[in-house]
C-alpha cells in the first residue's frame, strides 16, 4: 500500500497530477476506513476539479469522521462535498442530517427545499391510478 502513496508522491512532484490522484484513490480503496488517505483523494480531486471523485471522498470522509466522534469536522466536510455537487440528493440529504444534528433545522430544510418538488411529483406518478 505503501508503494501506491509513494508513487502518487513522485507523480505530483513530476506534475502528474492526473496520475497521483489514480495513485490515491487505489491506496485509499485498499485502506478505506483511513481518514486521511480518503482526505488526500478529495483535495486532490478538488484541485483538479474532478468534483465527483472530490465529493464522493469528502463524503467518506465525513462518514469516517462521525464515525470517531467529531461531529464538527464531519459538518465541514460534509458541506465540501455540498459545495461541490450540490445537484446531488445523497449529498444534500448527509449533509443536512448532519446539520440536523447540530440544532440547526432551519439551515437542514433549507438544504433538502431543492429535492422536494421533486420527490412529490414522484410520489404522485407512482399512486396515480390512471398508471
Amino acid at each position: 500500500m505503501e508503494q501506491y502513496s509513494k508513487a502518487a508522491d513522485l507523480f505530483a512532484e513530476a506534475g502528474r497530477q492526473e496520475d497521483a490522484l489514480f495513485c490515491l484513490e487505489r491506496t485509499a480503496q485498499l485502506d478505506p476506513e483511513n481518514l486521511k488517505r480518503q482526505l488526500r483523494v478529495a483535495e486532490t480531486a478538488e484541485r483538479l476539479g474532478k468534483n465527483a471523485v472530490a465529493a464522493k471522498a469528502f463524503l467518506r470522509t465525513a462518514q469516517l469522521a462521525t464515525s470517531a466522534g467529531t461531529p464538527e469536522e464531519a459538518l465541514r466536510l460534509f458541506e465540501r462535498a455540498h459545495k461541490l455537487a450540490p445537484q446531488e440528493r445523497s449529498v444534500a440529504l448527509l449533509y443536512a442530517e448532519a446539520t440536523l444534528r447540530t440544532g440547526d433545522a432551519k439551515q437542514a430544510a433549507i438544504l433538502l427545499e431543492p429535492f422536494a418538488a421533486a420527490t412529490v411529483t414522484q410520489l404522485f406518478w407512482k399512486r396515480s391510478p390512471m398508471l
